[in-house]
């Protein structure tokens, strides 16, 4: 189904002591049941948490950044040319070269209520690759309801529902997209995991089992390799575990999930900087190589993780009041406080950061100093970066 769309010009503003050998686990649960809420993107999550071991709490590897998160090695590179893409409930899209002036577009204009005719436009994650981004969510509960894929090669046209129908990838909604060396992976409810080798425009099924109580929340790739991360739970109230699943053949195929950890130990995003995994949730900060073997990433955990991403060559995790940078995930920054908090998740491009608070849209140069203007009736959960060079 393709809904019409109109276009509104508005101006805007565990710490773990050991490696963790994920050993898989297979077999699906039987389909039902509601799923976990991980953290959207556009929400900001978390508290401070100490960034290392000595007695300040802070990190004893400056990782080439001063207390700003920012390079002390000459002037900040602008980065790439190009446009930032956001997306939200109701078929909300917004684009913008600055982050601060946008041209909005809105499909059905319904906020998510989870309700099991839900309406199928909501937009929960975006990602950029291969000259396009892809937007993906879609409506109902985590049982039944409908998968949502949108791209553009703009962030102002748009192709629209182009899974509906389609048997094996239709079926589920979708919480998360990623991309990595030419294929985007989506993944949301029950381990609902597809890809697409085109750059967007058309998709398969990745995995063809479902798993109650598993919902994907993080994909990131690097290589041959695809990662996504989530939560499990056995039944209901059963603890929540974290879940990884992964791939080694560019997104086309999943093998069995990996559950592991205690109870509150589940990831709620995963990023990639070409070489290194780092996954986040609430209480544990985890890196890897191949996806496989994890251990800890170098952060206390004393408080809340918000998000990982990986923009303008840096991991940056996020607590409520601040982050830590780093390049290669095991070395981290100091603790850097925001006077006026961080979004969960961020972006760099055309020399600006930019990131969500749902109804907020925040921009900064340093990382330690964000603005935000509130938008009330435009929320919006991701957002990404689309070079145009």
């Amino acid at each position: 189904m393709r809904r019409p769309s109109r276009a509104l010009p508005f101006a805007l503003g565990l710490s773990l002591t050991l490696s963790l050998n994920l050993s898989a686990c297979g077999g699906g649960d039987e389909d039902g049941g509601d799923e976990g809420d991980g953290a959207e993107d556009g929400d900001t999550i978390g508290h401070e948490s100490d960034t290392g071991d000595d007695e300040s709490g802070e990190s004893d590897s400056s990782d080439d950044a001063d207390d700003t998160g920012e390079s002390t090695t000459g002037e900040p590179d602008p980065g790439p040319a190009g446009i930032f893409v956001a997306v939200g409930d109701g078929g909300r899209r917004a684009s913008s070269n600055d982050a601060l002036e946008w041209a909005e577009i809105v499909g059905s204009g319904v906020f998510d209520t989870q309700a099991e005719m839900g309406e199928e436009d909501i937009l929960r994650a975006v990602a950029a690759g291969d000259g396009a981004v892809v937007a993906v969510g879609g409506g109902g509960v985590d049982w039944t309801g409908n998968a949502m894929v949108m791209r553009s090669t703009d962030g102002v046209n748009w192709d629209e529902d182009l899974v509906a129908g389609q048997e094996g990838v239709d079926g589920r909604k979708l919480y998360a997209v990623g991309y990595a060396d030419g294929s985007f992976v989506a993944g949301g409810a029950q381990a609902h995991l597809i890809a697409s080798s085109d750059g967007g425009q058309t998709w398969s099924s990745a995995y063809g089992e479902h798993h109650s109580y598993t919902p994907v929340h993080g994909v990131a790739g690097h290589g041959q390799i695809f990662v996504a991360v989530g939560e499990h739970r056995d039944e209901y109230d059963s603890p929540r575990v974290a879940y990884v699943h992964r791939s080694d053949d560019g997104g086309a195929s999943f093998g069995a999930p990996s559950y592991f950890g205690e109870d509150g130990d589940f990831l709620r995003s995963v990023a990639s900087n070409g070489e290194t995994f780092v996954a986040v949730g609430p209480r544990v900060c985890l890196r890897s190589a191949d996806g496989i073997d994890w251990q800890d990433c170098g952060l206390s955990a004393l408080e809340e993780f918000g998000a990982v991403s990986f923009t303008n060559d840096r991991f940056v995790v996020t607590y409520e009041d601040g982050l830590s940078t780093s390049s290669d995930g095991e070395s981290w920054s100091p603790h850097v406080e925001s006077p006026t908090g961080v979004p969960a998740a961020m972006v760099y491009g055309n020399g600006v950061y930019a990131g969500l608070r749902y109804y907020d849209r925040g921009t900064s140069e340093a990382l330690s100093e964000w603005s935000y203007v509130t938008h009330g009736s435009f929320p919006l959960r991701s957002l990404a970066f689309l070079p145009l060079e």
